[in-house]
Formats: structure tokens, C-alpha cells, sequence
């Protein structure tokens, strides 16, 4: 059962005037069951407990305030207050750095307290609740000269993944589908009475004898975070011997600009040094450990931009500590460049990825040389495969894909007649699900063009859900088979399949799953809730519409990020609203997804979805009658410009190459058509 929780915080620090430093010493507040502490009740609770201990009550206080104007009264009135709040249901939570530590900055040390203050939070509540989902509001962080510092969107992005990185440095990885960060947002210790409580709990800390009297009276969640700065973590792992959890935190804290970056540098020669000292199996085995964590912060909540840069830093480094020995650690190079593989197809980098692809198959031979190592060769086939979707390459990667599937069901065969007393029959695989998942994919965008692939489209869908056991493995299979669906224009089943991937049954429980989310998976839900509501009929896509517009979606979170998939969102928001004659609004988000698509020359994949958005967008330019020469103007120019890119793999210009005639064509009628069906064949 999932349990919802309100974090109300307030940070609390020490200044050091010599030097203009504020250093966090604690970041503490109150704990509710959601919706349990409102505006309204927190206001009571002040008011009582200031009532009581006979002080006077203003409508706005700060603890500093009350305790200067009467010293014993004040304890009195925290003692009174925290008995109110437990009372109600509530519990005093403080995240003690106790010894001052300081992390780059104020905010970098503020995120490091905060992670792993809720990391211990919900270690606590996983006791005795099944899932938990924190909701944090807390107050504004001010900087020396009275401004806001914190940016919330920034915020809750480096939070969750500075929250990630202490889950797997942990080992709590496991958990993190039962751990939710729901939403971060802030407000005035001034103006809310929330925080105005939680404001009180911070302070109430500083004193010893009081802080003592509090911890056995009210049993709070007290955590003491940050024992030492991220140096001093780094020595302690690297004297405990625990050299490839070092790394990992050295790297995460490298490519997150959380330490300066002599000391990156430093470390990174000490790590270098480190290695090269390893007898040669203790030091494959601490490569191995560490490609682990990596991968297993790459594959579970797809944190890719921090992750990208954390691969491409630990790729540099392990060249150079097996410069002079490169080929015993053959393995360890493979996995590395598969990890790098798989987030250059996630971002649509082309040519990197064909660069990869390239440095991989000269490491085949060897590869293939030990049986042991034909798991991770058979995972980076299927990072082929998507590379090849992504090319466009749809019948390449089918073939393929099917000549892999033959092996793994032959293996899957094999592997029962080793236990002939046994009850197996049938081996499932995650292998097996991935090939015919990645199959399933280009038998879909081949649907665009050739309508017959859809049966053996659904004939792998239905195997890839089969092989599959791990619900977000089921739930992505779920949502592959709803654009599926979708394409084909099989509405009802498309929504089907949508619910089911939401665990929802009705477009208003989906919606309200989407408003309340803000996980990575989330997003890839809204894509396909847009790209049905673009292409489904009329009073479908407008059901749709209205729930989309009750619960606010237009404001979601996601929809300020820069990547993939909200081009793909904001695309389909704009073809519904173009569809219904909106113009102004549907060139809006056309217009947004374009910034997306078109922003970076390396992510080909991407460029060529905003290729479809222009093509789109003139068709129906044309079909209002309205100016057409730009839009056609700006859609020739970037085609031009994606024809003309130096190593364009040929399966992506002979794609493109037979647009040209349409868009170059005059303003007409019959173009519209015309425009309409090249975009349509962008499958993305």
C-alpha cells in the first residue's frame, strides 16, 4: 500500500562574519500524513501553544523573534507545541550536520544534507509502510544579499539526482520503486504557518538541554548527515578499502560540479595511483563493481544527462588505467563503450553512437572468445538494434533483431535438458524480451509506410510482455504496444493499453497519475496520452483534451525540460489544437517542441522528428490560408541542412532524400496532403 507524507522544512545555519560563510547546520521541520497539516490547522497549533505559555501571538513570528521577547517562556511554547503536533498525528524531523561540513557551497552542501536526510526518512518509514511518497515544501533559501537562492525546477531535478546517487551508493537502489520524491516546492517561513512550525523545530534544536528533552519526550526522526565533507568520505572509503564505492562517488560528485576541481583532479590521480597498485583480479573486479553502479544508475530511473557525463568521465579514466595492459581488461572496455552506447541512442547522437558501435566490434573477437562474456555481447546487439531504429535503418534492425531471437530460444531450449528431473519447461528471458522488444519497435515504424508489418508487430509484442517479470520492464512493452495500437488507429485498444501500463481505468485516474508524477517514466506515459489524443477521433482526443486541461497539465514540471521525449509532447499537444483550428496555440507548441528537436546538430534522431513538426506545421499553414513562404522556407533549409551532414547514414538520406520534391514544390492545395503523409512517416 503507498503512503503519502508532507515534509515541511526550514534550514538553519551558522555565519562566520570573518569570512562571509554560511555554513548549514541543520535542516529540520515536521512530518504529516498528506493533507493532515493544512494553512488553517498549523495556524491553531501556533495559536495555542503561543496562547498557553502566555505569549503574545502575531500573525507572522520567527522563533529568533520569540525567543529574544521571553527566553523561558519560549521553551515552555515549544515543549507545548510538540505535544500539539504529535498530538495531531505529526512527527519533528531534523537533519543534523553535525559537523559543519561544507560541500563546495551552501547549496551543494544544502542537497547533500537534504539527500541524505530523506534517504534515512524513508529507510524509516519503509518499516512499516509498503511504499512511501514525500511531498516537500520548504522554505526559501536567502543568499547575503536578501535574494531567493533557490531555483525550484533546478532544485527538484538535482535533488532526485542527488538522491539517486545516495540510493545506489547505499545499495537501497532495490527500493527506489517504492521510494517517491513527489514535488518540491517553497514558500516564506513568513507567510505560511507551515513552515512557521517548522521554522520553530529548527531552533528549538540549539539549545543542548532542550534538544535532549525533546529527543525522549518526542521521539522525533533525528539523522545526523554529512559526518564529513565529500574529501573526507572519499579518504574513508579509500582506507576502508572500499575503492570502486569511492569512485562512484568521486565520479558522481566530479560530474555534478560538487567538488572544486583541483580536488577532482587530485582524487582522480590518487584513483589512477589506487588502481594501478591492485593486484590484476582485484583490480577487474573493482572495474566491474563500479560499471555497475553506473549501469545501475543509468537503467532504472534514467538520470541520463548526469549519467552521460559520469560514463564519459569513468571511459577516460579507465584508458588510462589500463593503458599499458588494455587487452586484460578487455570486458571492462566492452561495458563501458555498451553503457556509452545506450545513452548516445537515448539522445539520438548518431554519429556517436556509430562511433561506439565501430570501437565495440573490434573488441568482438576477443569478446567472443569466453562463453561467459555472450550476456554482454548479446546486450550490446540490442543497443544496435536501437541504433538502427533510430537510423531508420527499420528493416536492418529486424533482421538482426530476429537472428538474435533464434539464438536466445535455441539457448532457452538448451538450458532444460541440463535438468531433465527438474519441473522447467520453459525459460524465460530478459534478453529474449529486449531483442523481441526492440524488434517490436521496428516492426512498428515500418507500419508507417507499410501496413502489413502489423502483424508481426503484435506477434512480438505479445512474446516481449511474455519474457518479461519486472513491472517497469512490462509497463515500457505496454506502452510500445499502445503506439502500436495508436498508429493503426485502433483508438479504444491504443487507451487500453495505456491504462494498463498506469495500473488506471478511466482517462480521468490517468490524467490524475500523470499530474501527480514527475518520474522519467511519467514522461514517456504523457507522450503516448498526446500522441493518441493528436490521432484519436474526435470525441475521444476531446475527453482527453478537457481532463488535460482540469488537472492543469499544461503546467506539469516535465514540460520545462529540455530532452527527449517532451518534443514529442509538445509536438502532439500542438496537433490536437491545430486539428481543432487553434492555431495560435498549436503553432505555440509546435513551436516549443521545435526548440527541443532542433537545438543540438548531434542528435540526428531528433532533428529529424522536428523535420516532421515543420512539415506538419505547413501543411496546416497552407490549409488555413495563412503566410506559408517562411514555414516552407525554414523546412527546406533544415532538410538541406540534414541531407548535407557529413557521415549521414545512407539509410537516413535515401529516408529524407524522396522529401524533397514535395517541399520544394510551390504553395498548393494538393502539398497539403502531400506534407501531411511525410510527416507521418517520421514514427517517433
Amino acid at each position: 500500500m503507498k503512503t503519502e507524507y508532507d515534509l515541511f522544512l526550514d534550514e538553519s545555519g551558522e555565519f562566520k562574519d570573518h569570512i562571509k560563510v554560511r555554513e548549514v547546520s541543520l535542516v529540520g521541520g515536521l512530518l504529516f500524513p498528506q493533507g493532515n497539516l493544512t494553512e488553517v490547522k498549523a495556524k491553531q497549533l501556533l495559536n495555542e501553544a503561543y496562547f498557553e505559555a502566555g505569549l503574545d501571538w502575531k500573525e507572522s513570528v520567527h522563533a529568533t523573534e520569540t525567543k529574544v521577547l521571553s527566553y523561558s517562556k519560549y521553551w515552555y511554547m515549544i515543549e507545548l507545541l510538540l505535544r500539539k503536533v504529535l498530538a495531531a498525528g505529526g512527527r519533528a524531523v531534523v537533519y543534523e550536520n553535525v559537523n559543519k561540513a561544507n560541500i563546495v557551497n551552501a547549496d551543494v552542501t544544502y542537497l547533500h544534507v537534504l539527500s541524505e536526510g530523506i534517504t534515512q526518512t524513508l529507510q524509516t518509514l519503509t518499516t512499516s509502510d509498503d511504499e512511501v511518497v514525500i511531498n516537500i515544501v520548504a522554505s526559501r533559501r536567502m543568499g547575503k544579499n536578501g535574494t531567493e537562492e533557490m531555483v525550484v525546477g533546478e532544485y527538484l531535478d538535482r535533488l532526485r539526482e542527488r538522491l539517486h546517487l545516495e540510493w545506489v551508493r547505499r545499495g537501497r537502489y532495490g527500493l527506489h520503486r517504492k521510494w517517491e520524491l513527489k514535488g518540491f516546492t517553497i514558500g516564506s517561513a513568513r507567510k505560511s504557518y507551515c513552515l512557521m512550525l517548522a521554522d520553530h523545530v529548527c531552533h528549538s534544536w540549539y539549545c543542548v538541554a532542550e534538544r535532549e528533552r525533546i529527543r525522549h519526550a518526542y521521539d522525533p526522526y533525528v539523522f545526523s548527515v554529512l559526518r564529513v565533507g565529500q574529501n573526507e568520505l572519499l579518504d574513508s572509503l579509500l582506507n576502508a578499502g572500499a575503492l570502486s564505492q569511492a569512485c562512484f562517488d568521486w565520479l558522481g560528485a566530479t560530474a555534478n560540479a560538487e567538488m572544486e576541481h583541483g580536488d577532482a583532479m587530485r582524487y582522480r590521480a590518487k584513483f589512477t595511483l589506487e588502481y594501478k597498485c591492485l593486484p590484476y583480479l582485484w583490480r577487474k573486479r573493482s572495474i566491474q563493481q563500479t560499471l555497475s553502479l553506473i549501469e545501475e544508475f543509468v537503467g532504472v530511473e534514467y538520470m541520463l544527462a548526469l549519467a552521460d557525463r559520469m560514463g564519459s568521465l569513468f571511459s577516460d579514466f579507465l584508458r588510462e588505467v589500463v593503458l599499458a595492459e588494455p587487452h586484460l581488461f578487455t570486458e571492462e572496455i566492452f561495458k563501458a563503450g555498451r553503457i556509452r552506447l545506450s545513452l548516445h541512442n537515448h539522445a539520438g547522437r548518431i554519429a556517436c553512437a556509430h562511433q561506439e558501435l565501430l570501437a565495440l566490434a573490434e573488441l568482438y573477437p576477443p569478446m567472443l572468445s569466453r562463453l561467459e562474456n555472450m550476456t554482454e555481447v548479446f546486450e550490446a546487439m540490442i543497443c544496435e538494434g536501437v541504433h538502427l531504429c533510430n537510423c531508420y535503418a527499420f528493416d536492418i534492425a529486424s533482421e538482426k533483431m530476429g537472428r538474435l531471437i533464434e539464438v536466445l530460444r535455441e539457448l532457452a531450449q538448451l538450458v532444460p535438458c541440463l535438468l531433465p528431473l527438474s519441473d522447467v519447461t520453459i525459460m524465460y528471458s530478459d534478453l529474449l524480451g529486449k531483442a523481441y522488444g526492440t524488434r517490436l519497435q521496428a516492426h512498428t515504424f515500418r507500419t508507417r509506410t507499410d501496413r502489413s508489418c502489423y502483424k508481426l508487430a503484435v506477434q512480438d509484442s505479445e512474446e516481449a510482455i511474455m519474457q518479461f517479470h519486472n513491472p517497469q520492464d512490462q509497463e515500457r512493452q505496454y506502452l510500445y504496444r499502445c503506439q502500436l495500437e495508436c498508429d493503426q488507429g485502433n483508438a479504444p485498444e491504443a487507451l487500453r493499453w495505456l491504462l494498463k501500463a498506469t495500473q488506471t481505468n478511466t482517462i480521468d485516474e490517468l490524467a490524475g497519475y500523470l499530474q501527480n508524477n514527475a518520474s522519467v517514466s511519467a514522461r514517456f506515459v504523457m507522450a503516448n496520452y498526446c500522441r493518441l489524443m493528436a490521432h484519436a477521433p474526435s470525441e475521444l482526443a476531446c475527453s482527453m483534451y478537457a481532463v488535460w486541461g482540469e488537472k492543469q497539465l499544461d503546467r506539469h514540471p516535465t514540460l520545462n525540460l529540455k530532452e527527449h521525449p517532451v518534443e514529442i509532447i509538445c509536438w502532439k499537444l500542438g496537433t490536437y489544437l491545430l486539428r481543432q483550428g487553434d492555431m495560435p496555440r498549436g503553432i505555440s507548441w509546435h513551436q516549443r517542441a521545435l526548440k527541443i528537436s532542433l537545438s543540438n546538430p548531434e542528435q540526428l534522431t531528433l532533428i529529424t522528428i522536428g523535420l516532421a513538426i515543420l512539415a506538419e506545421q505547413c501543411a496546416y499553414v497552407i490549409s488555413n490560408q495563412a503566410k506559408f513562404k517562411a514555414s516552407g522556407q525554414k523546412l527546406e533549409k533544415r532538410l538541406s541542412a540534414l541531407l548535407a551532414t557529413p557521415g549521414l547514414p545512407d539509410s537516413m538520406h535515401s529516408y529524407f532524400a524522396s522529401w524533397v520534391g514535395v517541399v520544394q514544390q510551390p504553395c498548393a492545395k494538393a502539398s497539403v496532403e502531400e506534407l501531411l503523409k511525410l510527416a507521418w512517416t517520421v514514427p517517433f
